[in-house]
């Protein structure tokens, strides 16, 4: 069974005939599928509807067959590897996904960093949230307390402010404060001797996104030199720099930012799934980041 072939998951369809009769002919391909080991014809349901569509379909197998479509997957894909992780994942809320995948980064001897970072950077107001909800829901404690404690420095204090999910998301474009803005970001950073991270974390984790791309553009004009991404790139290290790019290229393009990722994913094939599986899950249905993926 290929892994590649998961790429259908790309081209999810609507569907023509009545929704309950289409749920039912499709619970009867799985079983003959899973039964057969028809990796085709898998791909085909697993990897062409939508989240809603497969929560009914696994509904509807487990009313049928008295077992959960997860668990039937991977009884099946048992020595499949990739594939069967990919499978399973698909029949899953994205959402608890996300949340299983921030766990196990956390618990780490050395917390997975890049994981902490692809999961919680770029998320709205409300995903922050409905994360923070999951999370809770199943390991009885918050986010937040494990980030605290997982993780250090300047990286765990960013990562405290994103989680208090404290985004201004609509609001009027002000040209003094972007203007005040850009000001303090660069006496922050490279107009002065050190740097005051505060300032960074305090700006980019709460102004609104329509706002921040205006200092963006804004400290590349006044700095003449250096875009934001380069002067934080030499003005800080480690993951904390990692973070703070990570924030400022998917505020300023999420398509391009989640598209890149998909490509590190596939350019390191065999070194990356786990990551490939990740975006696979997270994005599937997202058309904007499908056009920009296909560019």
């Amino acid at each position: 069974m290929k892994f590649r072939g998961c790429f259908s998951i790309f081209r999810v369809k609507k569907r023509k005939s009545k929704e309950s009769d289409q749920n039912s002919i499709d619970v009867a391909v799985l079983e003959a599928a899973l039964k057969k080991l028809d990796a085709v014809a898998l791909i085909d349901i697993l990897g062409r509807r939508s989240q809603e569509q497969i929560s009914k379909i696994s509904e509807l197998f487990k009313k049928k067959t008295d077992k959960e479509l997860s668990a039937a997957l991977g009884e099946a894909l048992q020595d499949k590897g990739d594939f069967c992780t990919l499978a399973k994942s698909l029949v899953s809320p994205a959402i608890e996904f996300d949340v299983t995948s921030l766990h196990t980064a956390l618990e780490e001897s050395l917390p997975n960093e890049n994981i902490i970072i692809e999961i919680l950077i770029g998320r709205s107001n409300d995903e922050i949230i409905r994360l923070k909800e999951e999370y809770q829901k199943i390991y009885a404690r918050s986010i937040l307390q494990d980030v605290s404690v997982k993780t250090k420095g300047h990286f765990r204090s960013l990562l405290e402010e994103l989680l208090k999910a404290e985004r201004i998301e609509i609001a009027d474009l002000d040209m003094a404060s972007i203007n005040e803005d850009v000001v303090a970001l660069y006496k922050s950073g490279e107009g002065r001797i050190g740097s005051d991270w505060k300032k960074f974390v305090e700006i980019l984790s709460k102004r609104s996104e329509l706002h921040l791309r205006e200092v963006f553009t804004g400290y590349l004009v006044n700095d003449k030199k250096k875009d934001l991404v380069e002067a934080i790139k030499s003005e800080f290290s480690g993951d904390f720099q990692h973070a703070l790019v990570a924030l400022v290229q998917s505020v300023n393009d999420k398509p391009t930012y989640v598209s890149d990722l998909f490509d590190k994913a596939t350019r390191e094939w065999g070194q990356e799934n786990e990551l490939l599986i990740r975006l696979i899950v997270r994005y599937r249905e997202l058309d904007l980041i499908k056009k920009s993926f296909k560019a």
